[in-house]
């Protein structure tokens, strides 16, 4: 293990390294919201498609209610994390 090495006068919490490990931790915490949103969005869009097909007609009601409770839980999970769609795309960009 390496030894971190300090500036005179110096203590070990005087550095801002832990900074950095809180900028990581956040973005580790935006990943995981933003994959969750990623999976509501394909919820969501199977239910659009099951709406669709003629083999649900019988389900269509239900499968209607499922989605308008998916849209919600979206846009609540948006407002609360301040997060965006296009943010999901942005990140299978990098």
């Amino acid at each position: 293990m390496k030894m971190r090495e300090y500036r005179r006068g110096e203590k070990p919490n005087d550095r801002d390294h832990h900074g950095g490990e809180e900028q990581r931790t956040q973005t580790f915490r935006r990943k995981r919201a933003l994959g969750f949103l990623e999976m509501l969005y394909v919820k969501q869009e199977t239910l659009k498609d099951q709406i669709q097909r003629e083999e649900f007609a019988n389900s269509r009601p239900v499968i209607e209610g499922e989605l308008k409770a998916v849209e919600m839980i979206i846009e609540e999970f948006k407002n609360v994390f301040q997060v965006e769609r296009s943010e999901i795309e942005e990140g299978e960009n990098e």
